[in-house]
């Protein structure tokens, strides 16, 4: 499974789990990868550098702010060479 089918994945799994991410991270930004939790965080860049650091680069996770307002939901994929696509 190539980097974008795995944000996808990881992407369906937040919304069919939203619920659940409100409750446990309110208003944070959270770090997806392969269907699993990697962090929260305050900001979404603080998610996006603080997950690069911990080893993980740009196009192999998702960050998603865990709101129970649909309009924060968004898809965006990082490809390392160019940045935000």
């Amino acid at each position: 499974m190539d980097n974008e089918e795995q944000q996808k994945k990881s992407f369906k799994w937040f919304l069919d789990n939203i619920q659940e991410l409100v409750k446990r991270y309110p208003e944070k930004y959270i770090a997806i990868k392969d269907c699993k939790v990697l962090g929260a965080y305050n900001s979404f860049m603080e998610a996006l550098t603080k997950t690069e650091k911990s080893g993980y680069k740009q196009g192999t996770f998702i960050v998603q702010q865990a709101s129970a307002d649909p309009s924060a939901y968004t898809v965006t994929l990082y490809n390392s060479y160019l940045g935000v696509i």
